[in-house]
C-alpha cells in the first residue's frame, strides 16, 4: 500500500506500507522529495494514474502526481521517476494559495482561495507544433476556502467559502452556476445562520447533483439539486470547525474530522452518527477512504503529524506513523489491496495464541509448585508434633 503525504514546510513523502513477518506487524518506508520551505507548503494533491504507451512503459507504475502549493503554483511530478517535481509550463498561476486541484490527460484545474478557478488546457501529451496550452481564469466566488471537481463528470465543479453559500459551476459554460445553494431557514428570532464552509465533497455516482459540506459553525449539510436549494438536512457534530470529511464510494458513509482531532462516522442518507474513531491529538487536515471492498479503510493525516489508517466499518486503529512535520494533504495510491493488514494480523493471532499457551503452561507450573509446597509444610508439622 502507497500513499503520498504533504506538509506544511513544503516537503512530499511517500509512505511504503508492507508486511514485517518476522515482527508481526506492519513496517513503513519513507521517501521524501523537495526542500523544505514554508512559503512553498503543499496545500492540495492530486493524483492520477496514466496509461501505458511508449512513453510510460518502463516505468512500473505510471503516474502523476499535482502538487498545489501556497504560493500559488502547481508543480508535476512522476513518482516512477528520478527527476524532481517541476513547475507545469505555460500555466497561469496566482499569488494566492491553492485551495483545490484536479488534473487529467486534457486540462487541469486549479481553484484559488481568491474565487479564481484557472483551467490549463494542456497538449493532449502531443509535443507537434501548434498546439500551445490555453489558461482561462473564471471569478466563481469572492473568496474560496474549498473547491472540488466532480469525478463524474470533469466539467463541474462545487466551490464554497465564507459569507455565501456553496455553488456548482460548468467548466463549459462559465456564465453562471448551474446550481447556487442556499442557507438554512432563519431560527425563531429571523437570524440568519453564519455562512462559512471549510470543506466540500461530491457523493459518487450522482452526476455531481449530490455534495456534502463541513462549516467552521460544525454543521454537517448534505445538498440534492435535483430536490432544492437548500440544505436537505444539517446536523451538528461536536463542538468545533469541521476541517476535513471524506465519502464512501457507495455513497453512503461520510467521515469527518474537525480541528480539536474529532473523528466521526455518519450516514450520509440520514445524518445520524454511527461512531467516533479514536486516537487523534490534533487538527484533522485531510481524509480519504481506501476504495476496497473486501477491507475498506479510512486514512487521515493533520497536525498530531501522524498518518493513522482506520478500519472503516469498526472504526478501530490498524497502522500509525509518526512523521516530523505537521500533514497538510494526501493521496491514496491504488495499488495492493491491504493484504499486509491481513498478514499482520494472521502473524498476530499466531504470536497471540503462542503466548496465551505459554501463559497457561506457566500458570500449571505455579499450581503444582504450591501444593508441593503446601503438602510439604504439612509434613513437616506432622514430623514436629
Amino acid at each position: 500500500m502507497r500513499f503520498f503525504v504533504g506538509d506544511e514546510t513544503g516537503l512530499l513523502k511517500r509512505l511504503q506500507i508492507t508486511s514485517d513477518e518476522d515482527n508481526g506487524g506492519a513496517k513503513c518506508v519513507v521517501t521524501k522529495w523537495r526542500k523544505q520551505d514554508r512559503a512553498e507548503a503543499i496545500t492540495a494533491i492530486h493524483l492520477r494514474k496514466l496509461e501505458i504507451n511508449q512513453e510510460h512503459e518502463q516505468e512500473q507504475q505510471p503516474e502523476e502526481l499535482l502538487l498545489g502549493l501556497k504560493s500559488g503554483v502547481v508543480e508535476s511530478f512522476r513518482p516512477a521517476s528520478e527527476d524532481a517535481p517541476s513547475v507545469v509550463k505555460g500555466m497561469e498561476t496566482k499569488s494566492v494559495p491553492i485551495v483545490g486541484l484536479y488534473g487529467d490527460d486534457n486540462r487541469i484545474v486549479v481553484g484559488y482561495s481568491s474565487g479564481e478557478v484557472v483551467t490549463h488546457r494542456r497538449s493532449g501529451g502531443s509535443k507537434k507544433k501548434g498546439k500551445n496550452s490555453i489558461n482561462s481564469t473564471l471569478i466563481a466566488a469572492p473568496d474560496a476556502n474549498c473547491m472540488e471537481v466532480c469525478k463524474d463528470t470533469t466539467n463541474k465543479f462545487a466551490i464554497a467559502g465564507k459569507e455565501y453559500d456553496p455553488r456548482i459551476w460548468d467548466l463549459n459554460s462559465s456564465d453562471a452556476p448551474v446550481f447556487k445553494a442556499k442557507n438554512v431557514k432563519p431560527d425563531k428570532l429571523l437570524l440568519q445562520e453564519p455562512r462559512n464552509v471549510n470543506v466540500i465533497s461530491f457523493v459518487p455516482s450522482t452526476d455531481g447533483t449530490q455534495f456534502v459540506t463541513g462549516t467552521t459553525q460544525h454543521k454537517l449539510r448534505f445538498y440534492d439539486s435535483k430536490a432544492q436549494n437548500r440544505p436537505v438536512y444539517s446536523v451538528e457534530l461536536g463542538d468545533s470547525a469541521i476541517k476535513s470529511l471524506a465519502v464512501s464510494p457507495d455513497g453512503t458513509t461520510v467521515v469527518v474530522g474537525d480541528v480539536i482531532g474529532d473523528m466521526y462516522s455518519c450516514d450520509l442518507r440520514t445524518g445520524r452518527t454511527i461512531g467516533k474513531f479514536r486516537g487523534l491529538s490534533g487538527s484533522c487536515r485531510d481524509l480519504h477512504y481506501y476504495s476496497n471492498p473486501k477491507r475498506p479503510l479510512v486514512a487521515c493525516c493533520g497536525l498530531d503529524r501522524h498518518v493513522r489508517l482506520y478500519d472503516a466499518k469498526t472504526r478501530k486503529g490498524k497502522f500509525s506513523h509518526y512523521l516530523k512535520q505537521s500533514l497538510t494533504c494526501m493521496a491514496f495510491a491504488d495499488s495492493g489491496y491491504g493484504n499486509e493488514f491481513e498478514t499482520v494480523k494472521r502473524e498476530t493471532d499466531k504470536q497471540e495464541k503462542k503466548r496465551k499457551s505459554k501463559e497457561s503452561k506457566q500458570e500449571e507450573a505455579d499450581d503444582d509448585e504450591l501444593w508441593d509446597s503446601l503438602e510439604s509444610s504439612k509434613r513437616s508439622k506432622k514430623t514436629q508434633e
